[in-house]
């Protein structure tokens, strides 16, 4: 009998022992992953633009990288050079008349209230073919669309803005809008005559043409 209890006795003390160990052991059973927390610090390429005003951006490398333009700001002048697909042009003079004489003796005169807007270009081909040119134009005088006047023959040796241009080869042709007498501002695209489609925008001021 008296065995029997120092072994009860030993087997209760390896079953306390047991259970120390485990309450004492970690376990990943059922246990959550602990995570990293990462807090992300402002770029300091940001700050420093912020603060210099400085509107470009950096790489990687620190290499700077231009804003792009805005389009709509990439107006042309008198003079200005307008690069297209086939030709590089650009606006030679601008006269304003009440009428016009071409070399065949037809004279252009303006209706009442208005004038003419004779406008000469120098278009210079600058591909390896042949061009052609054409008198389409989207233009508008202070915000009002207008249509070129219809007009032959030349002008100032100059003749109408159509017909083909050899590689390399520089026309120069007129083109003549009806504008009112009190006008101020003119814009307009040239159209490309086979592609359709249209240049850099050129504008001038009334102040910025002399009277013929």
């Amino acid at each position: 009998m008296r065995r029997e209890i120092v072994s009860l006795l030993a087997l209760l003390l390896i079953l306390s022992l047991l259970c120390g160990c485990s309450e004492s052991s970690p376990t990943t059973s059922g246990s959550p992953v602990p995570t990293e927390s990462v807090t992300l610090k402002p770029s300091e390429n940001k700050d420093n633009n912020e603060s210099t005003g400085n509107a470009n951006t950096k790489t990687n490398n620190n290499s700077v990288v231009e804003p792009a333009k805005d389009k709509d700001k990439e107006i042309a002048g008198i003079g200005d050079s307008v690069i297209t697909d086939y030709f590089d042009f650009s606006v030679k003079k601008a006269e304003t008349t009440k009428s016009i004489t071409n070399a065949l003796g037809i004279t252009y005169e303006a209706s009442e209230g208005k004038q003419l807007l004779f406008v000469v270009f120098s278009f210079k081909n600058t591909t390896s073919d042949i061009h052609n040119t054409g008198p389409a134009f989207v233009c508008s005088v202070d915000g009002n669309s207008i249509n070129p006047f219809t007009a032959v023959g030349a002008i100032d040796e100059c003749m109408p803005l159509v017909g083909a241009v050899g590689s390399g080869d520089t026309f120069n042709a007129y083109m003549i809008w009806e504008v009112p007498e009190g006008w101020e501002n003119i814009k307009f695209s040239y159209l490309d005559a086979e592609l359709g489609s249209a240049s850099k925008t050129v504008a001038f001021s009334k102040s910025n043409t002399t009277e013929r």
